[in-house]
């Protein structure tokens, strides 16, 4: 028996970008464009300048890279 998870695995796996196609592309260009706008939008927000603060001071300093 196989477990989905493994056929889903294997998909991904041999998946290659050519293989997609043309509207998924589109698609999911416009869904990580709306999640990118998401996550900026809501890191100015005040709970979120709290939650930075008091994460900052809980942890030693040290460098950092932003992708």
């Amino acid at each position: 028996m196989t477990f989905y998870l493994d056929e889903v695995s294997a998909f991904a796996a041999e998946c290659r970008f050519d293989d997609l196609p043309a509207p998924v592309v589109e698609r999911t260009k416009l869904v990580i464009a709306d999640c990118i706008g998401a996550i900026a939008g809501g890191s100015v927000e005040p709970e979120m300048s709290q939650l930075s603060s008091r994460l900052t001071a809980e942890t030693p300093g040290g460098v950092s890279s932003v992708i």
